[in-house]
């Protein structure tokens, strides 16, 4: 376990502050990309957006970048990270998650917090595709959890990937559940369930129209997931989906390099319940003291104002 060093801006140290001023939507042009269907196991299809940089080779780095609950290819911060990793050379993969961004229209279920099984769909088709290219998957929020969750059940993908960075893991899923029936965090849960139950009433047949009619109904997080999540993934109700697809439970299964970090001011996420110990040796866990949940918007005197994007690429070997 490691503290970093950040330094928040002088006007930004409330971490709700840094929570919201950081996921707001800055203006950042999407990067040219060439949107792929990618077809799932059970049938169903998500889409990527493959951003490839001019003089790119099979043996240049690729990544993989997976955005957070009621995000999309185009979230701001996958946006701007792209740029960012495609003036550096490296091929970006943006995935949305099942019935996000451009792969509205194409699944007829909605993703989950533990859909790790999506995105080794996806390295399958990047390996048979680009089978040279070094990869990473870097998860954001949920996302960052669906690739713990991932690492935790294969532990194969020692031999096709070269790490995963995990940015504010979603990964105690009940926790996070139970905290937003709480205040001031159902001002997150009412923004989070008007996205999930637009995605599950809209005006097409991917759902059954009583499950349609159920996530109109649902009036938090925990009911949403206990009446329409778990019904439509199988799971016996909440409590069990969230014991299944949260990573924090299997994290000690990890072999493949990952690097997790956590702002313990994160007002969505506990970071502090993993026990270090536990651990494999290849699993890196950070820590700063403030940050909120992915904002890391620093003091420039102290280095850059988009903290965590300049972290993330000196992880990658960018910087």
């Amino acid at each position: 376990m490691t503290f970093l060093a950040f330094h928040p801006h002088k006007l930004l140290k409330n971490a709700h502050i840094q929570t919201i001023v950081g996921c707001y939507h800055s203006p950042c042009p999407n990067p040219l990309s060439q949107s792929v269907p990618i077809l799932l196991e059970d049938g169903d299809k998500i889409a990527l957006e493959i951003s490839t940089p001019k003089n790119w080779k099979q043996s240049s780095a690729t990544v993989i970048l997976i955005h957070g609950l009621a995000g999309s290819h185009e979230s701001s911060y996958l946006k701007r990270l792209a740029h960012k990793m495609i003036d550096c050379g490296v091929k970006v993969i943006r995935m949305n998650l099942r019935g996000s961004g451009s792969g509205i229209g194409l699944a007829k279920k909605s993703y989950h917090g533990g859909l790790g099984s999506d995105i080794e769909e996806v390295i399958r088709y990047l390996k048979k595709t680009f089978s040279h290219s070094p990869l990473t998957v870097v998860g954001f929020s949920l996302g960052g959890n669906i690739a713990l969750k991932l690492a935790c059940e294969n532990a194969r993908l020692e031999s096709n990937l070269e790490q995963i960075i995990a940015i504010c893991p979603a990964i105690h899923l009940k926790e996070t559940s139970l905290k937003f029936q709480r205040w001031p965090y159902q001002f997150y849960s009412r923004s989070f369930l008007k996205h999930l139950k637009r995605l599950a009433t809209m005006d097409c047949q991917l759902f059954p129209d009583e499950l349609k009619k159920i996530a109109s109904e649902c009036r938090t997080m925990y009911e949403f997931d206990d009446r329409f999540t778990a019904p439509l993934w199988g799971f016996k109700n909440a409590e069990d989906y969230y014991q299944q697809a949260s990573s924090l439970f299997y994290l000690p299964s990890i072999r493949v390099p990952c690097k997790i970090l956590f702002a313990l001011d994160d007002p969505l996420i506990n970071g502090s319940v993993i026990n270090p110990a536990d651990l494999h040796s290849n699993v890196q866990l950070f820590y700063t003291k403030q940050g909120g949940h992915m904002g890391f918007l620093g003091d420039t005197r102290h280095g850059s104002f988009r903290w965590m994007d300049t972290l993330i690429l000196k992880w990658l070997g960018l910087q």
